[in-house]
């Protein structure tokens, strides 16, 4: 962000988003997503339209070790039982529009907390806003290695059913982004080899 805080980094329907500004609202996501009990290398869903609260989720979740898994928000209801069986998720960030077809499955899922944005969505769902609002501006990151799990997408299923691709710091960062935002150290150990795990 050096040097670059004043300069437009987001601009939308929301408005507009300086660097210095998606960097505290990151910061206050990431918080939020710790105070919920979000540990290192667990899945947030993120069923989010473009906008800041989608940028910020996702960098939040890095900056914590958590891993990001941002899904289709026009995909098929089938298609998202296929991704909260294979992911796992503890969290769940989602626009309220988008979330009513999601409340009969998530009684099933490994899910300790779904966020909703922008009104209500479900019952039980928290406001992401609320949440986000009450944190601090500031945040020590973990440090993770360059082959941790970064984030995950998933494909588009054309031959057949959608797969998870799983994204390492390493292949989906360049250098200056990972050591900037995610913290990636260049030591050949990962964090659990260090740990003696």
């Amino acid at each position: 962000m050096e040097g670059r805080g004043a300069q437009t980094a987001l601009l939308g329907p929301a408005g507009r988003f300086t660097y210095e500004q998606l960097y505290h609202f990151t910061n206050q996501v990431a918080n939020a997503f710790r105070a919920l009990g979000l540990d290192r290398e667990q899945r947030v869903f993120l069923l989010l339209r473009d906008s800041p609260e989608f940028v910020a989720s996702f960098l939040a979740a890095q900056r914590i070790g958590a891993i990001p898994v941002p899904v289709n928000t026009a995909a098929h209801p089938s298609g998202y039982e296929h991704y909260l069986r294979l992911t796992a998720p503890r969290l769940l960030v989602g626009d309220s529009e988008f979330l009513p077809v999601l409340e009969r499955m998530l009684g099933e899922s490994s899910l300790r907390c779904v966020l909703s944005v922008r009104g209500p969505g479900i019952r039980g769902a928290q406001s992401f806003e609320e949440i986000v609002s009450k944190q601090s501006e500031e945040l020590d990151p973990v440090a993770t290695h360059r082959d941790d799990s970064c984030h995950w997408w998933f494909t588009s299923g054309s031959t057949g059913e959608s797969k998870a691709a799983v994204q390492l710091i390493t292949g989906a960062l360049d250098l200056k982004y990972a050591a900037g935002v995610v913290h990636s150290r260049p030591a050949q150990e990962t964090p659990h080899q260090r740990e003696g795990a």
